[in-house]
């Protein structure tokens, strides 16, 4: 599948969350139909090993978006605790897997 390329000019939002006691900020960008196709994210302290591994970890899933995976896809492959009951997914085990839950959930 090739990439599909964001528009030059894009709708985007801010999320901004806490996690593992860390706060986390990430802003999205959207294609015109509104589908998320790029995450930047940071964390905590800017140049530590949390985030730079958090921002790494979003250029992924950026290309990843680009080249045709869903954000429901990748949220439910992501690591989760086990479920409390047999119809629930479990909690994210980590800040993306937590990030998607959030942006899943908005309309």
């Amino acid at each position: 599948m090739p990439r599909d390329v964001l528009p030059q000019r894009r709708g985007g939002e801010t999320v901004q969350f806490r996690h593992w006691n860390m706060d986390f900020c990430a802003i999205t960008g959207h294609y015109d139909d509104g589908r998320i196709g790029e995450v930047f994210m940071s964390a905590g302290k800017l140049t530590s090993a949390t985030d730079i591994a958090i921002k790494e970890a979003a250029i992924a899933v950026s290309f990843a978006l680009q080249f045709g995976a869903t954000l429901d896809d990748m949220r439910r492959a992501m690591p989760r605790k086990t479920p409390v009951n047999k119809d629930d997914i479990g909690e994210p085990e980590g800040p993306l897997g937590k990030l998607m839950d959030l942006l899943e959930q908005k309309p």
